[in-house]
């Protein structure tokens, strides 16, 4: 492939980051470049940049949570939260950035983890659990859970930090490039510059808002209604609201 690689600076504790792993290899390989995934801790992140996660401000905790499975739903990748958020990520990032693993098993065990974290699976906070899911996409799971608890693999984790901040990285789901970070965001194309053509305005739409018909207005009103509602879904739907098929493979 030509062209400078694209790292992808990820925490397995972001939403984001899951929607991002499965979308980044195809991006990759359309412009052709080679995918470079880069575990690094969201915590140490927010230290570096000295606020708040996007998880410790109740509002927005909510939104996210929201939106991120709005996008999931447009891209048909189905999303269960993990059975406790915020969770400890420590063992997954460690192993997920083990030098011992080539790149073929590491996009095995990276997608494993996610899935067990966002796709329904058990968490990835148990040791155990761990070594067992990792066993079941071909690789040592125990070797590798004895090596992240080891002094080097630490290291290599903090090393991270300053390497993703020097890179631009912000957020739990940034990928960067030789030339220029930039943060993955929607599949939806954007019109070119220029001017935008639009269809003439009908009769009803060039009416005076105050000649319009009461029935009409009020036509208005409930599909505002069930926009707002739409939006702003509890909890207890959430899960109704998700696809059910499994998670492609890059």
């Amino acid at each position: 492939m030509s062209g400078a690689p694209i790292d992808l600076y990820f925490d397995f504790i972001s939403p984001f980051a899951h929607l991002a792993w499965w979308r980044a290899p195809a991006i990759a390989a359309r412009h052709g470049r080679t995918l470079r995934p880069r575990p690094v801790l969201f915590a140490a992140l927010l230290g570096h940049y000295g606020h708040l996660g996007p998880a410790e401000i109740g509002p927005k905790r909510a939104y996210i949570f929201k939106q991120v499975l709005r996008r999931a739903a447009e891209r048909g990748l189905p999303l269960r939260p993990p059975p406790a958020h915020p969770f400890n990520p420590l063992l997954a990032l460690r192993i997920a950035g083990d030098p011992t693993l080539d790149a073929e098993a590491q996009r095995r065990v990276i997608g494993a983890l996610f899935n067990a974290t966002w796709g329904g699976g058990p968490g990835i906070d148990d040791p155990a659990t761990v070594a067992r899911i990792l066993d079941a996409v071909g690789v040592d799971g125990h070797a590798l859970v004895a090596a992240a608890g080891e002094a080097p693999a630490q290291a290599r984790l903090r090393a991270k930090t300053p390497a993703a901040s020097s890179s631009g990285a912000t957020t739990a789901s940034t990928t960067s490039t030789a030339s220029s970070p930039a943060t993955i965001r929607s599949t939806r194309r954007r019109s070119p510059p220029g001017p935008i053509s639009r269809p003439p305005p009908s009769a009803a739409a060039a009416e005076p808002r105050a000649r319009q018909p009461l029935a009409r207005r009020a036509r208005g009103r409930k599909a505002l209604v069930k926009v707002c509602f739409s939006t702003t879904m509890p909890p207890s739907r959430w899960r109704r609201s998700i696809p059910s098929q499994t998670a492609p493979r890059p």
